[in-house]
């Protein structure tokens, strides 16, 4: 015997419809991150920026991801340059607190300083915001260490002069 039982989905239709300009307000999972390489010479100045997109998995740019991008970008123009900083920036903001955000925006920190290489977990953003997480890695020009007048010198010492022979006394 076969149901002919029918769902009358159009209550559900118009809720979905009603709801649609709110989707760009409900938290989603982070995917994709940007990347900026930021570049400074030994005079504080910024030499160059390069941007970069990478997809992560679960919110999550993990250690050893993290140390390749790290490895892979520290040469710009032949120059090396060391990691001087990390900064993650993550709007995890709620969509209850956007007005409150918008009235007292010094309220809200988003830029956090990753002091280690480790993994590094984006909160949740809401879509609208999603598109501004971001991951900032800040090179500084390394010092050319000035070989002159720095000459190391090897001195040779010759273990059998430094034997010390006395004179028998008759």
């Amino acid at each position: 015997m076969e149901n002919d039982y029918e769902i009358d989905t159009t209550e559900l239709d118009e809720i979905i419809k009603l709801e649609s300009p709110y989707d760009e307000f409900y938290c989603e999972q982070v995917d994709v991150i940007k990347i900026f390489f930021i570049y400074v010479d030994n005079n504080h100045k910024i030499k160059f920026i390069r941007k970069d997109n990478i997809l992560i998995d679960d919110s999550k740019l993990n250690k050893l991801d993290l140390s390749v991008l790290i490895k892979k970008n520290r040469k710009h123009n032949n120059i090396c340059y060391q990691p001087l900083s990390i900064l993650k920036y993550n709007i995890d903001i709620n969509s209850n607190e956007i007005n409150s955000y918008l009235k007292f925006p010094n309220d809200y920190n988003f830029l956090v300083n990753e002091k280690n290489i480790k993994d590094i977990t984006w909160n949740d953003s809401i879509s609208l915001f999603k598109d501004l997480n971001s991951l900032h890695i800040i090179y500084y020009e390394s010092r050319k260490k000035n070989r002159k007048g720095e000459t190391k010198r090897i001195r040779l010492i010759n273990k059998l002069n430094l034997r010390n022979t006395r004179r028998k006394k008759t």
